[in-house]
């Protein structure tokens, strides 16, 4: 084999032909170019130049010859006349004398003015003079109308078959406004240089109707580092619920823990802001709110809140979407949310909020607050006059081809969508919202947010205190932003949306974590998903790692086979079926019951309890508890996911372990122990340190 890696000049015979059939002199364009790879078995000659210098045209398909002219010079002539080869960052590939693979484009006339399809040109579209904005990037929308505002709503329309297609339509648009004076001719080659940068008309792989899965190699990535990440979490049994890496829009890594499942929904917790900052930024888009600078009192005019200062009255949206409102809340975690739960115990939340004190003046200071958001949520809906989840739907859960069926987002009293407990969806539609801010808010060809809103969201607009412990040092409009490259959804117990552009990476991770190691995810992203980066192109295959891989995506999906389940305590049968009656006690719980059958492996559990949106349903009726130490799983009448599993752990007490995936509690261990007729219930949360006891009796 002749390996050969060659620098040269590239010189181009294009042959040309007028639409019309009238023949062009024939024109010769000199090019740098790269030489690669193996003759015999095809060469790749990759050409790049100034696209600008190419004539203008449209795209076809056709073959080339291919003929060495000496000196590390060859050229190129198109086997059908009329075309002309486009030298905008096009491989060819040759094989002998045949050119395959080849972008052919068909040459412009140039005695066209291509104006609009009616043919009218309005005086006042022309802006000779009008600067062109070498900051836009037309990969948002494809649209010359973004750099040469004036143009109106002449676009250069897809879809292309490749960016060389979209190069040359964007050359005879440009050429078109040059001749009807609409810009100067010397703004072409800032127009051309942005065009020749943009993605447009390169394959993306959108995800609306599903994920397309590749092996890692094939996205640049080593099977073998995402398999020691998978193999760590199973080994230290971290309660991870989920994995989902994307990369280049291919699904490298999809694993899902037991007892979750992958059709299984989660709780997103406070990722939720993020999804609610990307609907804040649509409303502004499309005018429901005029911008974020708009005073926050402004919207609650029906409200005479306490304690009015210039502070408080100096409020706006912005303040709330960068964490730095300053009223003094009180309402994370650092405060065992306390404030937290004042506000839900409040009949109005959004007075509640509007009025808390001031702690400092508004926009100086980062303090991590669920009110901010809370607020945001209640201003949405006032603004677009829609309930939030309705608007979330329309505007954007629907275009990424998220069915209504597939989302859930509790409300409160008030009707406002819960932003601290969250929205549940899939993780796999986790990953398309982090595929949708990857790409600057475009998908598959429509903007559904904004570009700038994205980069405003997504970029620090305040330092988090170094005081508390926080994600990250930065924070945007409900995104953390690190100065590593990437930003994050974040929620509570380990909730992660991250999304890296400069790696063309989406990553998702669903847990149950404490709160010590809610940062665990972090170090997994950046050791082992980080690590597993090798190139931008594919790699080859790495059968043996692959192969691992598939096998511990296997491993943690797959249930424990059952245990035998031991006789049970005469307790069981005594207390089998029969109602306990709580005392009074601050979490509403009012009666359960237990129902065991000597010999199954399973017991039925019941429990009522007052209305409690954010602690969970109001009543449990025989859900299913696995005594063999395999969980099982009930919907609740709100249609969300609980599993249970359970043993006796001595003769008067049973444990039950609880998964809430969808909504708190995310982990419960209840122990439950009983004397006569009466029984103590010890619960304590496995996601953070909070626990309580409450007595029932039976009557």
């Amino acid at each position: 084999m002749n390996k050969m890696k060659i620098f040269n000049s590239i010189m181009i015979v294009a042959v040309l032909a007028l639409f019309s059939g009238k023949v062009v002199a024939a024109q010769e364009i000199e090019l740098s170019g790269i030489v690669s790879g193996d003759i015999q078995g095809g060469v790749t000659i990759t050409l790049s130049g100034n696209a600008d210098e190419a004539t203008e045209t449209t795209a076809d398909d056709g073959t080339y010859s291919f003929t060495e002219v000496g000196n590390g010079s060859y050229t190129i002539t198109p086997s059908l006349e009329g075309y002309s080869f486009t030298p905008a960052n096009t491989t060819v590939t040759i094989d002998g004398d045949d050119v395959t693979g080849v972008d052919f484009v068909s040459v412009a006339d140039e005695q066209d003015d291509d104006i609009d399809d009616d043919g009218v040109l309005n005086e006042d579209d022309k802006c000779e003079d009008t600067p062109v904005d070498e900051t836009v990037d037309p990969s948002n929308g494809c649209s010359i109308e973004q750099l040469v505002p004036c143009v109106g709503p002449r676009e250069i329309t897809g879809p292309w078959r490749n960016h060389g297609q979209y190069v040359s339509a964007f050359t005879k648009t440009v050429n078109s406004f040059i001749k009807q004076k609409l810009i100067a001719k010397d703004e072409k080659r800032a127009l051309m240089k942005i065009a020749a940068s943009s993605d447009c008309g390169k394959y993306v792989p959108w995800p609306t109707s599903g994920w397309q899965s590749t092996y890692p190699e094939k996205q640049g990535m080593d099977s073998g580092s995402l398999a020691d990440m998978l193999e760590f979490i199973k080994e230290q049994d971290s309660p991870i619920h989920s994995v989902l890496v994307v990369r280049n829009g291919y699904l490298v890594t999809e694993a899902y823990f037991q007892p979750f499942q992958e059709e299984f929904f989660h709780g997103l917790a406070s990722c939720s802001k993020s999804i609610l900052s990307a609907l804040v930024g649509i409303a502004i888009d499309e005018g429901y709110i005029e911008n974020e600078e708009q005073k926050v009192l402004d919207f609650f005019p029906e409200y005479n809140p306490a304690d009015v200062d210039p502070w408080k009255e100096s409020i706006t949206l912005r303040h709330l979407l960068m964490m730095s409102a300053a009223w003094d809340a009180r309402d994370n975690f650092a405060y065992g949310w306390e404030g937290l739960y004042k506000m839900m115990a409040s009949s109005d939340w959004a007075e509640y909020v509007l009025d808390l004190p001031m702690a400092d003046p508004p926009g100086e200071f980062f303090e991590y607050k669920n009110c901010d958001s809370y607020l945001l949520a209640a201003i949405l809906d006032k603004a677009t006059q829609k309930n939030g989840l309705d608007f979330a739907n329309e505007k954007l859960f629907s275009p990424l081809g998220i069915p209504a069926s597939q989302v859930k987002w509790p409300i409160n009293s008030q009707g406002v969508i819960l932003v601290l407990q969250g929205i549940t969806l899939r993780p796999i539609d986790m990953a398309k919202f982090g595929f949708l801010y990857l790409h600057k808010g475009l998908w598959d060809g429509k903007q559904i947010i904004s570009k700038e809103w994205v980069d405003a969201s997504t970029k620090k607009q305040i330092l988090t205190p170094g005081s508390m412990v926080t994600l990250t040092p930065e924070y945007g409009f409900q995104w953390w932003v690190t100065q590593k490259g990437y930003f994050v959804a974040l929620g509570f117990a380990g909730q992660y949306i991250i999304v890296n552009p400069s790696e063309n990476l989406v990553v998702v991770f669903t847990s149950a974590l404490e709160a010590q190691t809610t940062f665990l995810p972090k170090y997994f992203y950046e050791i082992y998903i980080l690590g597993a980066i090798l190139s931008d192109e594919a790699l080859s295959d790495n059968v043996e790692q692959q192969a691992r891989l598939d096998d511990i995506i296997k491993q943690v999906s797959t249930p424990p086979a059952p245990e035998p389940v031991p006789l049970l305590p005469d307790i069981a049968n005594a207390i089998s079926g029969k109602t306990f009656y709580f005392e009074t006690n601050p979490y509403g719980f009012k009666t359960f019951s237990l129902t065991f059958t000597p010999g199954a492996d399973e017991a039925l559990y019941s429990l009522n309890r007052e209305n409690d949106s954010h602690r969970g349903d109001t009543e449990i009726q025989d859900a299913p508890i696995g005594l063999d130490n395999v969980y099982r799983y009930y919907l609740d009448k709100d249609n969300f996911l609980i599993a249970h599993k359970g043993q006796w752990e001595n003769e008067t007490t049973f444990v039950m372990n609880v998964k809430g995936f969808e909504r708190p509690p995310q982990g419960l261990i209840s122990r439950l122990t009983f004397e006569g007729s009466r029984v103590t219930i010890k619960d304590s949360a496995t996601t953070h340190d909070e626990s309580w006891e409450t007595t029932a009796e039976i009557q």
